[in-house]
């Protein structure tokens, strides 16, 4: 449920973030969004501080929020940006190990391929898949995995069985988990017909009501994979890429 932001608190996180130069900011931008992410506010704070996320220095030191800084700059748009510290880590990796390096590289992977052309994203996507819900805590592999490769699979990427075996093991595992009731049959009956016979402002509307009040349903595949899908086949390519970002970001990946 969206709780909205503490302006107290971001208006103090923004003036601390202001008050360092660039190269010093990196633990200031690091509590800005730990802060957005407790109140549902990661996007709208991530757009706040763009101009100061793209001035911090591409730095090995910084590695530790390197994945949170991916996560902001594409949070704000900055695609090209986002795709720095990613390509950062990935040529720190190939020179030998480093975890902070692994770790930037396969969180931030997904969702650089949602954000751009698959080409640009020249990485096996099994292996990568596969490295991103191995790092994940089992709770949260429970929680974002399936959302996570339902959004990858309704925009076009081919999931190994393997990934979808090892989510259904950790469902089996997990039954903490609170139930989201299902979404209405007719309606993603209708969302199917109006998107196939390319019915575009129809497949829109119904695409909103399927994400419920609020986005309720932003977080459940059940909804979002095929409203994706629907997007896609009426040619709202764009648009079906914007949503399913919005989604992972509102789901805190």
């Amino acid at each position: 449920q969206f709780r909205g932001p503490d302006p107290a608190a971001n208006a103090l996180l923004f003036q601390v973030v202001q008050g360092q130069e660039p190269f010093a900011r990196g633990p200031a931008l690091a509590a800005a969004w730990s802060q957005a992410r407790t109140n549902d506010s990661f996007p709208m704070i991530a757009r706040v501080h763009l101009n100061s996320t793209r001035e911090l220095f591409l730095s090995p030191d910084l590695l530790p929020i390197a994945p949170d800084a991916g996560r902001a700059l594409l949070a704000a748009g900055d695609v090209n940006a986002a795709g720095q510290w990613y390509a950062m880590a990935r040529g720190l990796q190939s020179l030998g190990p480093n975890p902070d390096a692994y770790r930037t590289m396969h969180s931030l992977w997904p969702l650089l391929w949602i954000a751009q052309s698959a080409e640009v994203m020249a990485d096996d996507p099994g292996a990568m898949i596969a490295a991103w819900l191995a790092q994940l805590p089992p709770g949260q592999k429970t929680r974002q995995g399936p959302l996570m490769l339902t959004t990858l699979a309704a925009l076009g990427l081919v999931i190994p069985d393997s990934a979808w075996i090892t989510l259904m093991t950790d469902q089996k595992e997990n039954t903490g988990q609170q139930p989201v009731p299902p979404p209405s049959p007719v309606m993603l009956h209708m969302l199917s017909d109006a998107s196939s016979s390319g019915r575009t402002g129809l497949t829109v509307l119904l695409g909103l009501c399927l994400m419920g009040e609020q986005g309720a349903y932003l977080a459940e595949p059940l909804a979002l994979g095929p409203v994706l899908e629907a997007l896609n086949q009426t040619g709202l390519h764009k648009e079906a890429r914007a949503l399913a970002m919005d989604a992972l970001l509102h789901a805190g990946i």
